[in-house]
């Protein structure tokens, strides 16, 4: 499938009328793990040739999304001193850092979860849409 702008703006429509709805999305069961995609596609009822244009469609929006984080960043360097892109590059090492120990933490209670047999508090409450009260 050709990426169009159309494709683009039909699948983004598509999650803001997910998200617009307070649609609750199921967890994963069972320790099985899905991807949004997937789960959304679900919960439409989508038969194969759409689950594929969706696919194709989150392909190509995450495609542009890459170019567009690409061309900021050129932009951002093209106008910094050389000091500037320095101190830049030390705060991205220190996000991505951050970033990993995070990521770390998360697997690590994701298997103490897993060994005690327990699901995730978010597959609990029934998925990342789910309200809560606190």
């Amino acid at each position: 499938m050709k990426p169009t702008l159309r494709t683009t703006l039909i699948g983004a429509s598509l999650l803001a009328l997910l998200a617009a709805s307070g649609a609750s999305v199921a967890g994963p069961r069972d320790g099985e793990r899905r991807s949004h995609a997937e789960r959304f596609a679900d919960t439409l009822q989508l038969d194969d040739n759409q689950r594929q244009a969706m696919a194709d469609i989150f392909r190509e929006q995450r495609l542009a999304q890459q170019q567009v984080r690409a061309e900021t960043r050129s932009k951002i360097a093209s106008i910094l001193s050389a000091e500037q892109k320095q101190t830049l590059a030390e705060l991205r090492a220190k996000r991505e850092a951050r970033w990993e120990e995070r990521k770390a933490r998360m697997e690590e209670r994701r298997e103490a979860r897993a060994e005690r047999g327990e699901r995730s508090e978010r597959a609990h409450r029934g998925g990342h849409h789910a309200r809560t009260t606190r």
